[in-house]
């Protein structure tokens, strides 16, 4: 049970990169760090076959590849990309390509709510005077979408089908 304790570093560190992302539009390096460490620590004491860390390590590797072209594209933030980042770390593959898909229908719901948002507060501005998160939401300059909400949601919705999930949750025959 003990050995088990580095597992809860995933949620808690996605749960606290949504809510960074949402109140102040900013993911931590901290997270992202921290996530990175823990994922080795709890593969250490998994049990698992270094054929499953090779998966890990090179998922999490091609999406942080993919999300730095993503960044310098203007297309994703830098926070969003490091995150999504140690995400494809702890899930590995294929379970990491089930997380993007729902974390692309969640982004979609979101974006889809933020243009709602955005046509309200057009017409009621003094709604977004009172608060940050709107004000930042109904700028016009740049339309904020904190997509770390959308990783955060995804990762945890599918996480329990990665095998380093797996190898802990699943109860020891002997």
């Amino acid at each position: 049970m003990i050995a088990s304790l580095p597992l809860y570093a995933f949620p808690l560190c996605m749960i606290v990169a949504a809510i960074s992302d949402l109140k102040r539009f900013i993911i931590p390096n901290t997270i992202s760090i921290c996530l990175t460490v823990a994922f080795f620590i709890t593969f250490a004491v998994s049990g698992l076959d270094w054929h499953i860390l090779l998966n890990h390590v090179s998922t999490g590797v091609l999406t942080l590849l993919a999300g730095m072209l993503l960044w310098s594209l203007g297309v994703f933030g830098g926070g969003d990309a490091k995150l999504l980042a140690a995400t494809g770390l702890w899930l590995g593959w294929p379970v990491f390509g089930t997380a993007i898909a729902v974390i692309a229908v969640i982004g979609g719901a979101m974006a889809l709510l933020i243009i709602l948002i955005r046509k309200v507060l057009y017409f009621f501005p003094q709604i977004a005077a009172k608060s940050l998160v709107l004000s930042k939401i109904a700028s016009a300059e740049k339309p904020y979408l904190p997509y770390g909400v959308a990783i955060a949601m995804g990762s945890l919705y599918v996480c329990h089908e990665s095998p380093l999930f797996t190898a802990f949750l699943t109860p020891d025959p002997h």
